[in-house]
C-alpha cells in the first residue's frame, strides 16, 4: 500500500514481560518480541517500564498504560 509517511497507528502498550533472555510485550492485544513488526512499525527496544517502536524512521516511546 503506497503510503508515504502515512497515518500514525495507535499503539496501546498493555504489558511488558521483562526477562533477561527474551523480553516481550503486549501491544494492541498482540504478544511481541524485539524486532517484531506491528502495524507498519518495528519494536526496537524493550525496557523494564517502556518500549520504543520505530515508525517510518521516527522513534515512538510508550510506557505501560499510555
Amino acid at each position: 500500500s503506497g503510503q508515504t509517511g502515512g497515518e500514525m497507528p495507535s499503539f496501546n502498550l498493555q504489558a511488558i514481560y521483562y526477562r533477561m533472555n527474551k523480553p516481550s510485550v503486549m501491544i494492541n492485544g498482540q504478544h511481541l518480541y524485539l524486532n517484531d513488526p506491528i502495524q507498519g512499525a518495528k519494536l526496537v527496544k524493550i525496557e523494564r517500564n517502556c518500549v520504543e517502536l520505530e515508525f517510518h524512521g521516527k522513534i515512538i516511546r510508550k510506557e505501560v498504560g499510555n
